[in-house]
């Protein structure tokens, strides 16, 4: 109702569950787990370059590209001890996250009595996908600032869609 067409970039993770990649057990190995979050990264980064490329092609002035998780997403489910090498592989942390204008944080349902593993791609317990969220804003809030902000859990749908539309106006009007 803005004017503004939304542009959506999946979220690398599901891509590579729904097509039977499953982290689960690719993190039982230390080596190929390491080698899975850098080539999360770099497949996150070609996915949006890509859709970047065609959103050009499809009419109107206003655009807005939303991404289903960002690069710096993928860090949170590295070992601390890797973050650095990962880095040194994909970019640093200011590369990454000065690729997006905005961040909008929706926390997890785990915070709340919500929480389902109906979605195919989410193997996290209550209390992984809680220490996951927390992790994620904390990983956003490090290095330059991007503005970002958060939805809380305990709000209705209808309610949180408001909030993220809201924000995304709220950024795509700040670059014009």
């Amino acid at each position: 109702k803005e004017g503004i067409t939304p542009i959506m970039v999946p979220e690398m993770a599901t891509m590579m569950f729904n097509a039977g990649i499953k982290w689960i057990d690719i993190s039982k190995r230390e080596q190929d787990a390491f080698r899975f979050q850098v080539t999360m990264i770099r497949s996150q980064i070609q996915n949006e370059e890509m859709i970047y490329s065609f959103a050009h092609l499809v009419p109107g002035h206003s655009k807005v590209m939303i991404c289903d998780r960002g690069t710096v997403d993928n860090m949170v489910y590295a070992k601390d001890e890797w973050q650095e090498d990962i880095l040194s592989q994909v970019g640093s942390l200011g590369y990454l996250k000065r690729r997006y204008d905005g961040i909008i944080h929706l926390n997890t349902l785990a915070w709340g009595t919500d929480y389902k593993l109906d979605n195919p791609a989410r193997y996290e317990t209550k209390e992984f996908a809680i220490a996951s969220d927390i992790r994620t804003w904390d990983m956003w809030s490090r290095g330059p600032d991007v503005p970002h902000i958060r939805i809380n859990h305990d709000v209705s749908l209808d309610v949180k869609m408001e909030q993220v539309a809201q924000q995304v106006i709220k950024v795509v009007t700040s670059l014009q």
